[in-house]
């Protein structure tokens, strides 16, 4: 891109070139196109050009508003001393030549940054040659508007306090078509478009444009007690972030977490399924039985027998009262958790979401034949019912697979099955519309030896039936699909044997990473144990990147 400049020949009636340097995030670059904006309806015919690096937003942002962009090298600046560091100066100096290349050619009168890694390279490509007008929209400011504060022309900041020198007060620029925005006129628009209640008060929660972690973790963590008093959130959380807010319908009346048909490990119900320390409101909902079965009906989620809604509501008022006789004594929090456990209840009883979502009995013939009917495929077609009527956490239970013997019968059996309901739960998710936010995973707690036993499990071989495989944890398999992740991606492999990872290995912490950034939990969150001490949901683990 080419642009008159002072040193081809350019005459002195042409307007002044502003040039402005704010890239990365939003809160950089919008301030600088607020400026641009009101330069051009000050002065028609002034140019202004952004500064920017191939990375940053403003490859998107200046663009849509009409404004040059010119690209330098990025200069991040490390947080904690790392050899990194050492190349700092190179790649300062790199950063300088291409920006100072940049200002003779677009012919520039004055710089005006605004924080970032693109400001520090302008601010000391200008110094001696050109003025410079700092912004500083933070309390507390960044080392490149703390560098270029002390030789600016002029200093400008959102807020008192900065301690940048003879900073003046002058608020944050914002767009033209914020400051002239008449809300009032706009309101009832705005809320239909957004879907929300006309009439509900309403919470605009934003944390920049890349979203902020802490803040999209505490709002989405309180959205039931948002729901209940009545308030309307309208949540931008970043677009490289996602957020796990459970859905009203699994609130009212539909359970979060569903085991089908039970939850159970190493002969425990619901073992490693259950909550732990985290209370028994949070185990599983199972329903029991066998969903490819005729007569299948889940228990307790209708009223007993000549038992009304009306009179249900009753005995739960009753119950509350009793409970606040107790609560005065009570400091251990039992009570608040059967609170919790007891208004599920009610919700899941009283309502009709739960009853028509494990009501298996209503879905089309031909879907339920392609999930395969029997215990696997249906229960596994049960389950995409109840994330599509808002459960946010199913589990299927795919049980019997220790062949220490009778290998070759038992695969037989079991993989056909495996394979035909996974296959129709990603095709009836897509079709559905529901797979890109429905995370499935498909996995086991350990593997199989690589080599096979005598089919004697201790005893003389062949005793016990045909060769089988025993309990392996040195290698074992996951499959991740839906919920923004990438398909038809190998992540790893073993050696030839299938015995010890070779490329890429990842733990089972990895794992839990990746299904926390799907759901938008933060991975460092901590959660107190029976002791009252902190422990955190993830010991350690990394977001498996090949699958995003």
């Amino acid at each position: 891109m080419t642009y008159p400049t002072r040193f081809s020949g350019r005459s002195l009636t042409d307007g002044p070139c502003v040039v402005v340097a704010g890239g990365g995030t939003a809160g950089h670059i919008e301030p600088a196109m607020a400026l641009a904006d009101a330069v051009m309806r000050i002065r028609p015919d002034a140019r202004v050009v952004a500064l920017g690096t191939s990375r940053g937003l403003e490859n998107t942002l200046v663009p849509a508003r009409g404004y040059p962009l010119e690209l330098i090298p990025p200069v991040p600046l490390p947080r904690k001393p790392t050899p990194d560091l050492l190349k700092l100066p190179l790649r300062v100096r790199e950063s300088i030549r291409v920006t100072r290349d940049v200002f003779r050619r677009v012919g520039a009168d004055v710089v005006v940054g605004f924080g970032g890694y693109v400001a520090l390279p302008a601010y000391l490509a200008a110094r001696n040659r050109l003025p410079i007008v700092v912004h500083e929209a933070n309390v507390r400011p960044g080392i490149a508007n703390k560098i270029g504060a002390r030789f600016a022309t002029a200093v400008a900041a959102a807020t008192p306090g900065t301690g940048l020198p003879d900073a003046r007060v002058i608020g944050i620029p914002l767009r033209q078509s914020i400051t002239s925005l008449d809300r009032a006129a706009l309101r009832a628009q705005a809320r239909q478009f957004f879907g929300l209640d006309p009439n509900a008060p309403t919470l605009l929660v934003f944390g920049g444009s890349q979203g902020a972690r802490t803040l999209n973790t505490a709002v989405s963590g309180c959205a039931r007690e948002l729901g209940d008093a009545g308030i309307a959130v309208l949540h931008a959380y970043g677009k490289k972030n996602t957020i796990a807010v459970q859905d009203d319908r699994a609130q009212r009346g539909q359970p979060p977490y569903v085991a089908v048909p039970y939850a159970a490990s190493i002969g425990l119900r619901p073992g490693y399924f259950g909550a732990n320390y985290l209370g028994i409101e949070h185990n599983p909902f199972e329903t029991d039985g066998d969903p490819n079965a005729d007569n299948f009906q889940v228990n307790n989620i209708r009223p007993a027998a000549g038992l009304s809604v009306e009179r249900l509501g009753d005995r739960r008022e009753l119950l509350k009262e009793i409970d606040n006789f107790r609560r005065d004594v009570d400091s251990s929090g039992a009570l608040d958790a059967v609170d919790r456990f007891q208004r599920s209840a009610y919700e899941l009883v009283a309502g009709s979401a739960a009853c028509k979502a494990f009501d298996i009995s209503q879905e089309d013939p031909r879907v339920r034949e392609q999930y395969g009917r029997n215990n696997w495929g249906q229960s596994t077609l049960l389950a995409r019912r109840l994330v599509e009527a808002g459960s946010t956490f199913v589990t299927v239970h795919f049980g019997g697979w220790d062949h220490h013997w009778n290998l070759q019968s038992g695969m037989e059996n079991y993989l056909p099955k495996v394979d035909q309901a996974v296959a129709a739960l990603f095709t009836d998710l897509s079709d559905r519309g529901l797979l890109e936010k429905t995370l499935v995973v498909l996995c086991g707690e350990f593997s199989r030896t690589p080599r096979m036993n005598n089919g004697g499990n201790g005893g003389p071989p062949l005793s016990m039936g045909t060769p089988g495989r025993d309990h392996w944890g040195n290698a074992m398999f996951c499959l991740l699909g839906g919920g923004g992740v990438k398909g038809g991606r190998i992540v790893g492999s073993t050696n030839r044997l299938g015995e010890v990872p070779q490329d890429r290995p990842v733990e089972p912490c990895d794992i839990h990473a990746s299904i926390y950034h799907v759901l938008g939990v933060d991975p460092h969150v901590s959660f107190l144990n029976h002791a009252g001490r902190p422990v955190p949901a993830i010991d350690r683990g990394q977001v498996i990147h090949e699958l995003f």
